[in-house]
């Protein structure tokens, strides 16, 4: 089975779906000690979720070499990557990669990698640092008419 990480194919066991995977939700809460008294609390909303992933890249489905090379450019310029977990158009959501492990699990005789095992720590993505707000706006700033040039 199939998933995406942005335009990256990630495999699954089709029983067991990925290889790993865990979801971790929090929230904020602040304690406030007065001189005297109990701690005053203070909620200060949810965290970003995270999300564990584990998943591999086999050559049977991609190119192993290119797709690791375009989650590492990904993670280093903080690109907001789609998570399908199904080629089925459920999106789960916009997320950052915080962190990524790869194990390669099988090379060829010359070295090329044949099948990695992919570690990903991702940090939901709010829409104000996807950039897309910002694209959208710029946009609409160049078509329309009212504004002064």
């Amino acid at each position: 089975m199939l998933g995406l990480l942005g335009d990256t194919p990630i495999g699954f066991d089709p029983l067991t779906g990925p290889v790993g995977q865990s979801d971790t939700e929090r929230a904020r809460i602040v304690r406030h000690n007065p001189v005297r008294g109990t701690p005053i609390l203070q909620d200060l909303g949810d965290d970003n979720r995270t999300r564990s992933l584990r998943f591999f890249l086999d050559e049977t489905f991609c190119d192993v070499e290119a797709e690791i090379n375009r989650l590492r450019s990904a993670r280093q310029v903080r690109t907001v990557l789609q998570l399908f977990l199904s080629l089925g158009n459920l999106s789960v959501g916009g997320y950052l990669i915080e962190q990524m492990t790869i194990e390669r699990r099988k090379t060829s005789p010359a070295g090329r990698i044949v099948r990695a095992e992919v570690s990903v720590d991702l940090v939901e993505a709010s829409s104000a640092i996807s950039g897309q707000g910002i694209a959208a706006t710029f946009a609409r700033a160049l078509i329309s008419p009212f504004v002064r040039r």
